[in-house]
């Protein structure tokens, strides 16, 4: 069961005051009691009690699975509130990662490559490609990737030119690594385009060309 209630404390003056917002207490899984601040409106904290109160039974009940009918509702919380949840066993790690911007795990992703040892130029190229194809496909978190963006926006770089099919091959290979660290590192539970196969580079062009507005103006044009 939750508890929905507002503290209260003492002013500069010594007057007793209530607080703004709504707080919520409530047993996590391990049955410690916790307490949480919400909002300042009572139907959204209300909701958001009720919601947590079904997403800590779930857990209970099932044995450390967390309730699929919450996952937007879980996706929807800030970061913040998703970390004190993992802290206190109602939500994995991985969703909390998953809350997190892809391009905050890239600059992650980025030491990780440097603490290896790997070339810096090599280093810089894969984050280039791979923050390429984020922005891309306009990427924002992990749930937003989909296998056929990613293929439709390096098959349409490839149609125009700008890259060959073996750079197709590297840019996919680059952002198929990333996926799988996350998966590695725990940060997510399966890699969504383990499945994109690369394309046949025997023959052809390879050349990786710059955005036309990159160039300055040619003499006498």
């Amino acid at each position: 069961m939750t508890r929905l209630f507002k503290t209260t404390y003492k002013d500069r003056k010594d007057k007793k005051r209530e607080s703004a917002k709504w707080y919520v207490e409530f047993k996590d899984a391990n049955e410690i009691v916790r307490r949480l601040p919400t909002f300042t409106h009572k139907a959204a904290a209300q909701e958001f009690s009720r919601n947590l109160e079904k997403l800590v039974g779930y857990k209970k009940a099932s044995g450390g699975q967390t309730d699929p009918n919450l996952a937007t509702w879980v996706e929807s919380l800030p970061l913040k509130i998703k970390i004190k949840f993992t802290q206190w066993a109602i939500l994995g790690g991985q969703q909390v990662a998953a809350a997190k911007p892809l391009l905050e795990h890239l600059e992650e992703y980025t030491h990780v490559l440097k603490a290896k040892g790997d070339d810096p130029k090599h280093v810089r190229q894969t984050i280039t490609r791979i923050r390429r194809i984020i922005k891309g496909c306009e990427f924002r978190f992990w749930s937003d990737i989909k296998d056929s963006r990613v293929a439709t926006f390096l098959s349409a770089l490839k149609t125009t030119g700008e890259i060959g099919a073996k750079t197709f091959n590297y840019y996919l290979k680059h952002f198929k690594s990333f996926c799988q660290w996350m998966v590695t590192d725990r940060r997510a539970q399966e890699n969504p385009i383990t499945h994109l196969k690369p394309l046949n580079a025997s023959t052809g062009p390879s050349r990786e060309r710059r955005p036309l507005e990159r160039w300055g103006r040619c003499r006498g044009c």
